[in-house]
């Protein structure tokens, strides 16, 4: 398959709205897609903000799915900022 014809099948999902890409979910919810300079702001919010509890990894992506945001690499980046959390490992249960 040619590079365009990925990009194709690729963008499918995506739809601009007010500007913004939204992706479709597997749940039929429109995910807004965010953009890579607004992510660690995001996590921090989600890890640490107002809404605090300094969850793993896991729960931090619910927490973020659960507004409706979404980044293909947000799994991976929020188990990747619960391990350097440093209130995280403090209050961890020793192995």
């Amino acid at each position: 398959m040619s590079e365009k014809n990925q990009l194709v099948v690729r963008a499918a999902n995506f739809q601009l709205i007010t500007r913004q890409p939204y992706k479709m979910g597997p749940n039929e919810i429109m995910h807004r897609y965010v953009l890579l300079h607004e992510q660690e702001t995001i996590l921090d919010e989600a890890h640490v903000g107002i809404a605090r509890g300094h969850y793993q990894g896991r729960a931090t992506a619910r927490k973020i799915l659960g507004t409706r945001l979404w980044w293909s690499t947000m799994h991976d980046y929020t188990v990747d900022y619960a391990k350097i959390c440093d209130v995280c490992q403090r209050i961890k249960k020793p192995s």
